[in-house]
């Protein structure tokens, strides 16, 4: 499997829940650039956050152990910029990217098909594939990262 898309892949009441604690003035988000916002939920297999209530609804789905998890908040800009994030975790491990709003934003995989994001798709791959995020510039895009085993 190099990747799979399932649209709808969360309940749209879970899916609007979610994003509407995101967007809250008191959520906290942390700078890691001047692209984009980041909020770390898990981290090494560790709780860090307490808002990691947030996840239950996709654990209930992957039913695999969590290694991390995180959600990003990438600013419209002028013009788009290209990101790779890196978990620096190489094998064994899946990856699910989550969009929780439609933007003009997009993800690459191993530079070759372009996937834009699109509300409550998710977007499943290895951990070994090339992943390039591409900042959207007409709405700010929210979306969580979840890597987990693969077994």
């Amino acid at each position: 499997m190099i990747y799979k898309c399932e649209n709808n892949y969360l309940d749209n009441k879970q899916n609007i829940s979610l994003k509407e604690t995101l967007k809250q003035k008191n959520f906290p988000w942390f700078i890691e650039n001047e692209l984009f916002l980041k909020h770390t939920f898990i981290y090494n297999s560790e709780m860090i956050s307490d808002f990691c209530y947030l996840l239950d609804p996709f654990t209930k789905k992957i039913k695999n152990k969590i290694l991390n998890a995180s959600c990003y908040f990438f600013l419209k800009g002028k013009k788009t910029n290209r990101v790779k994030i890196d978990n620096n975790i190489k094998d064994n491990f899946l990856c699910l990217i989550h969009y929780l709003n439609s933007s003009d934003g997009s993800v690459e995989i191993n530079n070759i098909d372009k996937i834009p994001n699109t509300l409550n798709r998710a977007v499943l791959f290895d951990n070994n594939v090339k992943v390039t995020y591409n900042t959207p510039i007409k709405e700010n895009q929210f979306f969580i990262e979840i890597l987990f085993n693969k077994f």
